[in-house]
């Protein structure tokens, strides 16, 4: 029986070939397209959120009366007049916009950062965490920081780690890609951190932030 010719076939399969794969190509730039959309969409606020801005606010609880902002000198006026910060030194090993805390200023965060810590986990039940300071790129973005925040992110050249803007990052990803038991939810922590990002100043000038936060999150 004479053989057939397949040259036909074979042309037919790789015209099909070819088509799935200028197939794929296209999926993958419109899931990466879809996928920048999705990330750039924010939280839901809850319908009790006033729409707008910090005019929109409203006050929920007020407690006590002010006083008069007469003759009220600010805090660092009075906390540099007591040695507590040292704005100026700040600014000579860092920059504009940072301070050192100095004797009883020093002692003074060191005691809230404890009081906080301990009051949460004690008095709250909260689950105490010393985060870790650099964070991967799954996990900035698990947060929302990333993409839309990355230009204000301090990342690191070859590692692909980023600084954490607040220890909110890296606790809220603790869990991240597992799966947990009904029974073992919902789950509470307390954590420290220092924080890094850059912050708009004054006159739109964007300077950077490195803060210590206390975060508690549910």
């Amino acid at each position: 029986m004479p053989a057939e010719n397949a040259d036909e076939l074979i042309a037919l399969g790789r015209a099909l070939g070819d088509e799935i794969a200028r197939l794929e190509q296209e999926l993958a730039v419109a899931e990466e397209s879809l996928k920048r959309v999705l990330l750039e969409i924010p939280n839901v606020t809850l319908p009790a959120v006033p729409a707008g801005g910090e005019e929109a606010n409203v006050i929920v609880r007020e407690w006590g009366t002010p006083r008069s902002p007469a003759g009220v000198k600010p805090h660092w006026e009075i906390a540099g007049a007591l040695g507590m910060i040292d704005l100026d030194r700040a600014g000579k090993v860092s920059g504009s916009g940072f301070v050192f805390y100095r004797r009883n200023g020093a002692r003074l965060v060191r005691s809230l950062i404890n009081f906080f810590m301990d009051l949460h986990r004690d008095e709250h039940g909260y689950d105490e965490v010393w985060p870790p300071l650099l964070v991967n790129r799954a996990t900035m973005t698990g947060t929302g920081q990333l993409p839309k925040f990355e230009d204000d992110a301090y990342a690191t050249r070859t590692d692909e780690l980023f600084l954490i803007p607040t220890a909110e990052v890296p606790v809220t990803n603790l869990y991240r890609d597992e799966i947990l038991e009904p029974d073992s939810v919902p789950m509470a922590f307390v954590a420290y951190s220092k924080c890094f990002r850059r912050e708009a100043g004054s006159a739109g000038r964007t300077r950077a932030a490195f803060c210590g936060r206390t975060s508690s999150t549910k």
